[in-house]
């Protein structure tokens, strides 16, 4: 099969009629008929029931049409990247990557990209705020796409499209040589509701809070709380408190003197997504960029 048979079929299923499409490609309904025929042979299953007044996809047909859709808007792509190139034009991608990843997607994506659109500047700025911000962002153009952590994928608004693309466990870390550090392999929430922590922004606290007062203990001590996830690990590293990090990103962290310090009961899901403005077009180095951005953080499951 080939790109004009894709889009012969999508081209069908659109306009629901041979006719209609025939006219839409300018070819001769024959020919359009018979390329259609020519690969639901090769495929070996039928594309559409047929009648007199319409074509209708069957079953497999709407999945195929699926992803021949998508095949087209990824060739479209890269015939504009190609005609980007051959023109000299240079385009600016601005994306917000969220302090936790940044290091992340630094080391592991912005070189493979920085090498496949040598015709790309980027702008990739490290985001601290709140999910509100990251939308600010996103609705005003200043970025093209932001890759946030999240609770929950329902406090998404509609007019913006979420791909989730890993999940985080956090928990309870600390230096090593910290006191509660070596001890039981689960540490008892009473030690660790006496420890002074240190917060980011992000993290109101209140689900440790919480956790804390189900069992009658006092309110946490939070003495600190940054936006920097560099600044979050080098305080920790230089004291005895103690903080919420993700285990799947420490792991990928160099030169990291931190180790979990578990306990069920403070252990909390997040997801990073990436977050678009659906009023906002994507551009094709924006696009590709993203694709690559969310195979690397597919890889932390």
């Amino acid at each position: 099969m080939d790109l004009k048979q894709l889009r012969n079929i999508v081209a069908v299923a659109n306009s629901k009629s041979f006719g209609k499409a025939a006219r839409e490609l300018s070819i001769s309904q024959p020919a359009l008929s018979i390329s259609i025929k020519n690969l639901e042979r090769e495929v070996g299953s039928a594309m559409f029931i047929r009648s007199r007044k319409e074509a209708i996809p069957t079953e497999f047909g709407s999945n195929f049409i699926a992803h021949a859709r998508s095949v087209l808007h990824e060739a479209e792509k890269a015939r504009e990247l190609v005609r980007e190139s051959k023109a000299g034009r240079t385009r600016t991608v601005r994306v917000g990557v969220d302090s936790i990843v940044a290091n992340l997607i630094a080391a592991s994506v912005m070189p493979r990209f920085i090498d496949s659109f040598p015709q790309t500047r980027v702008e990739f700025e490290v985001a601290t705020g709140t999910l509100p911000e990251a939308m600010a962002h996103l609705s005003s153009g200043e970025w093209d796409f932001g890759v946030v952590l999240i609770g929950r994928m329902s406090i998404i608004p509609p007019n913006y499209t979420a791909r989730k693309c890993a999940q985080l466990t956090t928990g309870p870390h600390a230096r090593l040589g910290h006191p509660l550090a070596g001890g039981p392999a689960e540490v008892p929430l009473a030690e660790l509701a006496a420890q002074r922590w240190v917060l980011s922004t992000r993290n109101d606290g209140r689900s440790l809070i919480a956790a804390c007062g189900k069992h009658g203990f006092d309110k946490p001590e939070i003495v600190a709380r940054t936006n920097s996830f560099e600044a979050l690990m080098k305080l920790i590293e230089a004291t005895d408190c103690v903080t919420f990090l993700p285990f799947e990103i420490l792991q990928y962290t160099n030169d990291v003197h931190l180790v979990p310090l578990h306990n069920s009961e403070l252990l909390f899901r997040t997801s990073v997504i990436i977050l678009q403005a659906n009023d906002i077009e994507v551009t094709p180095p924006a696009y590709s960029l993203a694709k690559l951005i969310a195979e690397c953080l597919q890889a932390l499951h």
